[in-house]
């Protein structure tokens, strides 16, 4: 139409190719679509870099709607060229300010309750230097020459007659009332000094009880024993008062041996087995609330050594042991076992599992168990079954059926205590215990061919276990029991062979071992770890086809054929598999085949079997040599 230009909006609609206004403001709505989202994106990202540097979480009441939320200027810049189907801009309406989200007002962010974290604490390092130059060494060292001296004035008056013996021992009980009342005075200024004074004080007393009962023959046994018991337990309640395990450590001394010190023909040995349980109840107690090695390692050793004299005493026919007073003896042994074997070990698994339950001191949250449990968890069985063989004599397998119970029990506590998520090393270590007393029995049980057997299967089954748990220690328990019966094997290869070769029980159990070896590696992850395997049984099968046909008429000859055989076996079998050790076995092991031939055979095998050994395995050679390169060309075909 004239007047109207090309341009003008009313006709955009007649010009050739121009776009459907509808399609025109889906476009449109599209556009809005994104650029909100982008709004909101950059909306949510400005607010997860406030938290990052407040170190703050947002509140989910503040989150903005895509719908409802404020936009930033670029956002109403892009809006206010939307257009409408006719084409013309409109601005977009400006959200007016509404209830909250949710219609609540928003609430302040709290951060969320944290499980409580258990970090172990720094472990105490002992300055020597400085040890010595504070009051720690002095102050011992005054309270041990104070002590000698009041042995020596005890002997010096003995010697000069000065004093009655009544008077000696008085002067020993205020000697040690003094320490005392002037330990517990000073604990609260001076510590150190102040726990020198009443360890002074317990030790007093147990000197002056000594030389009441053994020296002066003042005062009867059961009045001194009752004095010796009752320092024990002054001696354990200060421990516990100061918060201190020497104290602990000097009562544990002086009560277990005070059955040393009054040790007498007419002894009780039910008496002797009852104190010595409650002292060592006692010092079990001490140890669960307190947690003092020493303490701990105090009481085995004594209690060890207080059970000693109880199985001399159960020994002796001059003293009329009764069969009550022994069984009783083995039932404080065992009490004693669990007392402390066991119960400091569920000490352990209860300070890692329990961070919540009481306050066990030590406890520090889940960590590494400490490696003197792992020390006490393997000697205790073997002191408690040592000492029940200083009572008892029974035959040797009677002991190893013993050492099998005793190995099933650890058995048994290993599946008690098996938490991988806590600590592992508990529950293994008990594991391997039973192994170990697992082992022993075997010894005892068992001899020759059968105990050389069952000791390599004993081996695989830990590999196997090994493997399946994902174990190192019992791979290296593994390793180490094959390691025996390997040294056992090469020792029993230098020893004749049976009547019959390879049908009699030694080479039988030999080549049962040799095959469990093999097996075994096969399953290694570690190659180099089964190439030791497999060399160790190659060197070892030569030796045991040289000793069981050696006795034979020819043997010598048989011998080269057989190790030629065996050789050309695995020079193929390396060939077809491209092993390149096992293909490098087989031609060294035919090099030794041809060195015999030369070194040995040649000069001492008759002359028919010379002949046909020479002329057999130089054909066999030639013919090896000539499908040497088709064999291995083959494999890489099939390989590839």
């Amino acid at each position: 139409m004239p007047g109207k230009t090309p341009t003008d909006p009313a006709d955009l609609n007649e010009q050739p190719g121009s776009h459907n206004p509808n399609e025109q403001a889906g476009s449109h709505d599209l556009n809005e679509r994104i650029s909100r989202l982008e709004s909101g994106m950059r909306l949510l990202m400005q607010e997860l870099e406030q938290i990052k540097k407040q170190g703050a979480a947002p509140a989910t009441d503040r989150i903005p709607d895509a719908r409802i939320s404020d936009r930033p200027a670029g956002s109403a810049t892009q809006e206010s060229h939307r257009h409408t189907g006719t084409g013309s801009p409109v601005q977009s309406p400006t959200p007016a300010a509404g209830p909250p989200l949710h219609g609540r007002p928003p609430e302040p962010w709290k951060p969320p309750a944290k499980e409580p974290v258990f970090v172990p604490g720094p472990k105490k390092v002992i300055d020597i230097n400085e040890w010595l130059t504070t009051e720690n060494l002095i102050n011992k060292v005054g309270i041990g020459l104070l002590l000698f001296g009041v042995a020596f004035l005890f002997k010096y008056s003995i010697d000069q007659g000065w004093l009655i013996p009544q008077v000696r021992l008085l002067f020993g009980l205020l000697l040690g009332i003094m320490l005392l009342y002037g330990g517990t005075r000073t604990y609260h200024d001076r510590r150190t000094f102040s726990l020198a004074l009443l360890g002074g004080a317990i030790a007093t007393f147990y000197i002056t009880g000594f030389a009441s009962f053994q020296i002066f023959e003042l005062t009867s046994y059961s009045v001194t024993f009752s004095f010796m018991v009752a320092v024990t337990l002054l001696a354990f309640f200060l421990s516990l008062k100061q918060k201190d395990a020497v104290l602990s450590v000097i009562g544990t001394i002086g009560g277990l041996m005070t059955p040393f010190v009054f040790f007498t023909e007419t002894g009780s040995l039910i008496w002797l087995v009852v104190y010595t349980i409650l002292i060592i109840a006692g010092t079990s107690a001490i140890y669960y609330v307190k947690g003092w090695r020493s303490v701990l390692w105090v009481t085995v050793v004594a209690g060890s050594l207080v059970y000693l004299l109880g199985a001399e005493m159960a020994g002796k026919p001059s003293l009329n042991p009764t069969i009550a007073g022994t069984r009783f003896l083995q039932a404080g042994i065992l009490l004693s076992w669990i007392l402390l074997g066991v119960m400091p070990v569920f000490r352990e698994q209860f300070r890692i599992s329990s961070p919540a339950g009481p306050d066990i001191p030590g406890k520090t949250g889940p960590s590494v168990t400490e490696a003197h449990l792992h020390v006490l968890t393997v000697l205790m069985p073997l002191i408690t079954l040592g000492l029940s063989a200083a009572i008892w004599s029974f035959s040797q397998a009677t002991w190893g059926w013993i050492f099998f119970g005793a190995s099933a029990v650890y058995a048994l506590l290993a599946l008690v205590l098996y938490r991988p998520a806590d600590n592992a090393s508990l529950w293994y270590v008990h594991a391997l215990t039973g192994i170990l007393l697992f082992t022993v029995g075997l010894f005892l049980v068992l001899k020759g061919h059968w105990l050389f057997f069952l000791l390599a299967a004993e081996a695989v089954v830990l590999h196997l276990a090994g493997t399946r748990f994902r174990f190192n220690s019992l791979k290296y328990t593994a390793h180490t029991l094959f390691g025996i019966v390997a040294l056992w094997l090469f020792i029993r290869l230098e020893n004749q062979a049976g009547e019959l070769p390879f049908f009699n029980p030694k080479a039988l159990s030999d080549l049962g071992v040799l095959a469990m070896a093999v097996i075994v590696s096969l399953r290694f992850t570690s190659v180099q770890a089964r190439n030791v395997y497999l060399f160790a049984a190659h060197i070892a099968l030569l030796m045991l086809t040289y000793r069981e046909l050696a006795v034979l008429e020819h043997g010598l000859a048989f011998i080269s054929l057989a190790w030629g055989a065996y050789a050309i076996g695995i020079l193929i079998t390396g060939l077809q598999m491209r092993n390149t050790l096992v293909r490098q076995a087989g031609l060294g092991t035919l090099l030794l085949v041809v060195a015999k031939l030369f070194l040995i055979d040649l000069a001492t095998v008759d002359a028919i079997w010379r002949i046909l050994l020479f002329l057999g395995f130089g054909g066999i050679l030639l013919l090896l040599s000539y499908f040497f390169r088709p064999l291995w060309k083959s494999a890489e075909a099939e390989t590839v």
